[in-house]
């Protein structure tokens, strides 16, 4: 992974830090969804689709991680000129 690739996850991870998610190793399903400014349904459909953020799940809980979700953000952005 490329320096500054590494750089931007982490910039990304400290942002969700500085939202109220610091102490949390894992994100919800309600906390992905606040974060994104979109509903619990549309990351659920995301997830169904397989374009959403990498998860884990435990029994029949869903759990993504902040560098997942970093990851995702990377992978989505659009550069514009």
């Amino acid at each position: 992974m490329s320096i500054d690739k590494e750089e931007a996850l982490q910039k990304i991870i400290k942002e969700i830090d500085d939202l109220g998610y610091k102490k949390q190793i894992n994100l919800k399903t309600s906390d992905v969804s606040r974060i994104l400014g979109v509903s619990n349904s549309t990351i659920e459909k995301w997830r169904k689709e397989g374009i959403g953020i990498d998860y884990n799940q435990v029994g029949g809980r869903i759990f993504y991680s902040k560098h997942s979700m970093a990851e995702w953000l990377l992978r989505t952005r659009v550069k514009t000129a």
